[in-house]
């Protein structure tokens, strides 16, 4: 009978031991899921920080160069003005041409 006893708890003490690895066991792989988790997040982290670094990157850009086809715009309309002031000077500067002599009307 005290053999019996001993004989069950050998068994239970087993069955618990192998409930513990187990439960080990679950832990190591959590911790392993836990780590490339992570991982996991530091990358993509990592990838919107670069993200954004490349938005803006080119959002600078596309101000730049909004801003230089908003110059060219105003220096072509500067241009466009000056060749218009100095089309009427020159009208002004020039004088009619003279009346072309008529010719007798025949009856």
């Amino acid at each position: 009978m005290l053999a019996d006893k001993v004989a069950a708890q050998a068994r239970e003490l087993k069955r618990a031991q192998l409930a513990l690895q187990r439960v080990e066991e679950a832990m190591a792989a959590a911790d392993t899921d836990r780590t490339a988790l992570r991982a996991s997040l530091a990358a993509a982290e990592a990838a919107v920080d670069e993200a954004r670094s490349e938005q803006r990157l080119a959002l600078a850009e596309a101000r730049s160069q909004a801003q230089a086809l908003e110059q060219l715009k105003e220096e072509r309309a500067r241009e466009q003005q000056q060749r218009q002031q100095q089309a009427k000077r020159q009208r002004q500067e020039t004088p009619p041409p003279p009346p072309s002599p008529q010719q007798p009307q025949q009856p």
